[in-house]
């Protein structure tokens, strides 16, 4: 009974097999992901093949894309940017801008 238990909380944690995300855009809701290219612990590549399975679980890349969900890598950051405090790094302050062609700080 212990293992049948252990194997449904490990279905509950190992988020990479949460691919179907319908009923959460369904309330309109919306996920950006972004993973950095120098990070040396989890390749990138592995965030984005969760991304296209996500998708296609989840309605179709080009519904998700214009609806829902968006990915982007990000040249140069690592896993330990994420963790540092925003006074430090922020993508905001990066010399390009997700959705723009140039350099812009987001307006309060």
């Amino acid at each position: 009974m212990a293992r049948v238990n252990a194997d449904g909380v490990q279905q509950l944690t190992d988020t990479v097999n949460w691919t179907n995300l319908n009923s959460f855009f369904g309330r309109g809701s919306k996920i950006l992901y972004f993973h950095g290219t120098s990070d040396p612990w989890f390749s990138a590549y592995e965030t984005l093949h969760y991304y296209q399975r996500m998708a296609k679980d989840s309605g179709g890349m080009e519904t998700v894309r214009a609806q829902s969900s968006r990915f982007y890598f990000v040249p140069g950051m690592d896993i330990a940017a994420a963790a540092r405090p925003r006074s430090t790094v922020s993508i905001c302050s990066a010399p390009w801008s997700i959705g723009s062609s140039g350099a812009r700080r987001p307006t309060a």
